[in-house]
């Protein structure tokens, strides 16, 4: 399914990347894990590219996942993590 263009604003990896602060690998992780994506000609180049609410809706959820992000979780003295949430 390609994604249509409107009006949203498209970002290459490097420029998602930059966007949401996470490694240009992470973007292409997220390709592959089902963020929908389209191509599209930069500089005479053919590039992949992602909507910007496509993007922030990826990240968001990746947010609410990654257990170094959350407030309810910490890491203990020995670099576990624990959360704050859970008895013991």
């Amino acid at each position: 399914m390609e994604l249509e263009p409107d009006d949203h604003r498209l970002y290459t990896y490097r420029e998602a990347a930059a966007r949401v602060q996470r490694a240009k690998r992470t973007i292409i992780r997220w390709q592959v894990d089902g963020m929908q994506m389209t191509w599209g000609i930069r500089d005479g180049q053919r590039v992949r590219l992602v909507r910007e609410d496509v993007l922030l809706a990826y990240w968001r959820a990746s947010m609410r996942t990654d257990r170094g992000k959350r407030e309810d979780v910490v890491r203990d003295h020995g670099g576990r993590w624990r959360s704050l949430t859970s008895v013991g």
